[in-house]
């Protein structure tokens, strides 16, 4: 089974983690991926359930950006996984960690327009289903009217 799946739309790479870290094979398949992308236009969304990069994956990444910046929006739940995003902030200013509720604040991070937003939700759910896991809601809240 994968624990790391991942699609591009455009150049947006959307990658879901199931609750453990990638597979040393899912691993080289995402750097293969990094590896080809323009770095000056690339972004990167990870959904997550826990699942992160090991040390040694994060060791791997960090080489393989040499120093370049991706601008990226991690999102999950997990305390852990919030840790992860913090020590990869330190070579990579331009990562941020969101909660799941947060879907929406991740993707205007990422500036999705608006009108792609629902398609970028629905690769999420299918990815989740992918490596595993219940999809979450990621629909966009709105306030409650009394």
């Amino acid at each position: 089974m994968q624990n790391l799946v991942f699609q591009a739309l455009g150049g947006l790479i959307v990658a879901v983690y199931n609750e453990h870290p990638p597979t040393d094979e899912d691993h080289r398949k995402a750097l293969a991926v990094f590896r080809t992308m323009d770095f000056d236009r690339a972004k990167f969304l990870g959904v997550t359930r826990g699942g992160a990069p090991t040390p040694a994956q994060r060791k791997e990444l960090t080489d393989t950006l040499r120093g370049r910046e991706l601008q990226a929006a991690i999102v999950s739940d997990v305390r852990l996984v919030r840790g992860v995003v913090t020590a990869l902030s330190w070579f990579n200013r331009k990562i941020r960690s969101y909660s799941m509720a947060e879907m929406e604040q991740a993707l205007e991070y990422l500036e999705v327009p608006t009108g792609k937003r629902d398609r970028v939700r629905a690769t999420v759910r299918h990815l989740e289903i992918d490596v595993n896991v219940t999809p979450y809601e990621h629909e966009p809240r709105t306030a409650a009217r009394g």
